[in-house]
Protein backbone atom coordinates (compact mmCIF):
# COMPACT_ATOMS: atom_id res chain seq x y z
CA UNK A 1 0.00 0.00 0.00
CA UNK A 2 1.27 3.50 -0.74
CA UNK A 3 0.62 4.84 2.79
CA UNK A 4 2.34 3.00 5.61
CA UNK A 5 1.22 2.56 9.17
CA UNK A 6 4.42 4.37 10.14
CA UNK A 7 3.22 7.45 8.24
CA UNK A 8 -0.01 7.48 10.23
CA UNK A 9 1.77 6.90 13.54
CA UNK A 10 4.11 9.77 12.72
CA UNK A 11 1.11 11.99 12.00
CA UNK A 12 -0.57 10.89 15.26
CA UNK A 13 2.62 11.63 17.19
CA UNK A 14 2.84 15.10 15.65
CA UNK A 15 -0.74 15.86 16.59
CA UNK A 16 -0.34 14.45 20.11
CA UNK A 17 2.87 16.41 20.56
CA UNK A 18 1.00 19.66 20.12
CA UNK A 19 -0.70 19.12 23.48
CA UNK A 20 2.69 19.32 25.20
CA UNK A 21 3.43 22.68 23.60
CA UNK A 22 0.78 24.77 25.32
CA UNK A 23 2.11 27.68 27.28
CA UNK A 24 0.88 27.95 30.85
CA UNK A 25 -0.98 31.09 29.80
CA UNK A 26 -3.06 29.24 27.18
CA UNK A 27 -6.76 29.94 27.39
CA UNK A 28 -9.49 27.35 27.05
CA UNK A 29 -10.18 28.74 23.58
CA UNK A 30 -6.52 28.21 22.58
CA UNK A 31 -6.51 24.66 23.87
CA UNK A 32 -9.81 23.74 22.19
CA UNK A 33 -8.55 25.22 18.92
CA UNK A 34 -5.33 23.20 19.10
CA UNK A 35 -7.14 20.01 20.11
CA UNK A 36 -9.56 20.45 17.22
CA UNK A 37 -6.68 20.87 14.78
CA UNK A 38 -4.95 17.78 16.18
CA UNK A 39 -8.18 15.77 15.92
CA UNK A 40 -8.71 16.87 12.32
CA UNK A 41 -5.12 15.95 11.42
CA UNK A 42 -5.56 12.49 12.89
CA UNK A 43 -8.89 11.99 11.11
CA UNK A 44 -7.32 12.97 7.80
CA UNK A 45 -4.40 10.59 8.32
CA UNK A 46 -6.77 7.71 9.12
CA UNK A 47 -9.01 8.43 6.13
CA UNK A 48 -5.93 8.57 3.91
CA UNK A 49 -4.71 5.23 5.23
CA UNK A 50 -8.07 3.51 4.69
CA UNK A 51 -8.62 5.11 1.27
CA UNK A 52 -5.14 4.02 0.22
CA UNK A 53 -5.86 0.49 1.45
CA UNK A 54 -9.18 0.37 -0.39
CA UNK A 55 -7.50 1.56 -3.59
CA UNK A 56 -4.83 -1.10 -3.20
CA UNK A 57 -7.45 -3.81 -2.56
CA UNK A 58 -9.34 -2.86 -5.72
CA UNK A 59 -6.13 -2.97 -7.76
CA UNK A 60 -4.80 -6.18 -6.18
CA UNK A 61 -7.84 -8.21 -5.09
CA UNK A 62 -6.06 -11.56 -4.94
CA UNK A 63 -3.15 -10.27 -2.89
CA UNK A 64 -5.45 -8.29 -0.62
CA UNK A 65 -7.54 -11.34 0.27
CA UNK A 66 -4.40 -13.43 0.77
CA UNK A 67 -3.13 -10.81 3.23
CA UNK A 68 -6.46 -10.76 5.07
CA UNK A 69 -7.80 -7.49 3.67
CA UNK A 70 -10.82 -8.12 1.51
CA UNK A 71 -12.64 -5.11 0.11
CA UNK A 72 -15.42 -5.76 2.63
CA UNK A 73 -12.91 -5.66 5.51
CA UNK A 74 -11.50 -2.33 4.35
CA UNK A 75 -14.99 -0.92 3.82
CA UNK A 76 -15.79 -1.83 7.43
CA UNK A 77 -12.66 0.03 8.56
CA UNK A 78 -13.78 3.04 6.57
CA UNK A 79 -17.22 2.95 8.17
CA UNK A 80 -15.65 2.92 11.64
CA UNK A 81 -14.22 6.34 10.83
CA UNK A 82 -17.58 7.77 9.79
Amino acid sequence: MPISLGDCVESKDRSAGSSRCWPTSATARDIVTQMSAASNALDQALFLLVASGLTWCVGHPGEAVAEGYSINDVQKLFMKLA
